[in-house]
């Protein structure tokens, strides 16, 4: 009849699933190895107000929960992994003090008020990790994580878009985007219907900024195509590199692209689109290269226009699927620079023209003073 008893209780905190642990698997073990650890018969002594002492060790389980059922609501895999991983650690200090009655129940109160201020720094951790590419250095992309609710158990998932609130709001009330192939919702994956100006949106959510760039000839030139938030992204993704919007990008997983030893004729546009192998884009970086004549060995100035997202035309495209492409190897240029061995050897035939004229004139001056001496008469 007990065992029956704590099973039946165990079965209504796993339905309720409050706080999040018991939706992971090992979490629903701990909670049960708690209400084992209760048992005592010791605990069932009744206290003034005919509350027993097994209802104040579960009331304090239940302070834990409810802080985070009611408080926090929602948290990644990681704050559950974690929160799991510290409550089983505590139950474990409860379990090797072997205490037993009143003991116990002081055991249990004093760990949980520790293991809740633990729990409140993983959360806060957590809601560092949640939306990262809002923060004031990476304002821009796109980004969907999975969230777990913790009175349900169930998944969903939260959109975070760069850019300035209107981004966000207008894809709070229209998750639907599209691929070459097809429309689906990002929080349920279901197919939907695009919303008006779907397009444009989207492309002002990823749109990264333009940057300037002035580089000498022979330089090596290197263009950013990472944000360190991608990190979070849930699905792989590559990097597609256009140059003046040729129709075929290069396809590469490295966070940036080199363009080894510039000539003039690299001066041009480039954008590198992220794309998820789903086909959906999360940013988009431009870049206006300007390559000027110079010496090898010699940088010129870099320079960053507006890094704030600028809204693009309406009639902008989403790039095709990335399993439709070809992948290309990134090409390299190399430039073979022999402006100044051939200045050199100018400069060195000059001179020795100057000198040569110089002695000739020399010799012609001395010639023509000797000459011009009266010539002395032998004595007989």
């Amino acid at each position: 009849m007990m065992m029956w008893h704590w099973a039946l209780i165990t079965l209504m905190l796993v339905a309720h699933c409050l706080g999040c642990i018991p939706c992971d698997k090992h979490g629903k073990e701990a909670m049960e190895k708690y209400i084992m650890l209760i048992q005592d018969q010791q605990l069932e002594k009744t206290l003034q107000g005919n509350t027993t002492m097994v209802q104040i060790a579960n009331a304090a389980q239940t302070q834990l929960l409810e802080y985070l059922g009611k408080e926090v609501q929602i948290m990644d895999k990681f704050a559950i992994a974690d929160i799991v991983s510290e409550y089983k650690k505590t139950l474990n200090i409860i379990g090797e003090m072997e205490f037993k009655g009143a003991q116990l129940l002081h055991t249990i109160l004093f760990q949980f008020q520790k293991l809740l201020e633990r729990f409140k720094d993983i959360v806060e951790e957590a809601e560092r990790r949640r939306c990262p590419n809002k923060q004031d250095f990476d304002n821009c992309g796109l980004l969907v994580q999975t969230y777990t609710r913790c009175d349900t158990c169930e998944e969903e998932k939260v959109i975070c878009a760069g850019g300035p609130p209107s981004n966000q709001e207008y894809l709070d009330q229209c998750s639907c985007v599209c691929t070459q192939h097809s429309c689906f919702d990002l929080k349920t994956g279901d197919q939907c219907t695009p919303c008006r100006d779907h397009a444009s949106h989207l492309a002002n959510v990823i749109n990264c900024g333009d940057t300037s760039l002035a580089i000498a000839e022979g330089e090596d030139l290197i263009l950013k195509c990472h944000n360190e938030w991608f990190s979070s992204l849930e699905d792989g993704y590559k990097n597609l590199f256009y140059k003046n919007a040729e129709p075929e990008p290069k396809i590469t997983d490295e966070p940036n692209v080199e363009i080894r030893g510039v000539q003039r004729s690299d001066s041009g546009k480039y954008t590198c689109m992220t794309i998820l192998n789903s086909g959906i884009p999360v940013a988009k970086f431009t870049y206006n290269v300007e390559v000027k004549e110079g010496e090898s060995g010699t940088f010129s100035e870099v320079t960053e226009i507006d890094s704030l997202p600028a809204l693009p035309d309406d009639d902008d495209e989403l790039p095709v699927s990335v399993t439709k492409q070809p992948v290309p190897v990134v090409s390299h240029h190399h430039l073979h620079n022999n402006k100044a061995f051939l200045a050199m050897c100018g400069a060195a035939a000059i001179t020795m023209i100057v000198i040569s004229a110089i002695i000739c004139f020399i010799m012609w001056w001395w010639k023509t003073k000797k000459s011009a001496q009266p010539q002395v008469e032998d004595v007989v």
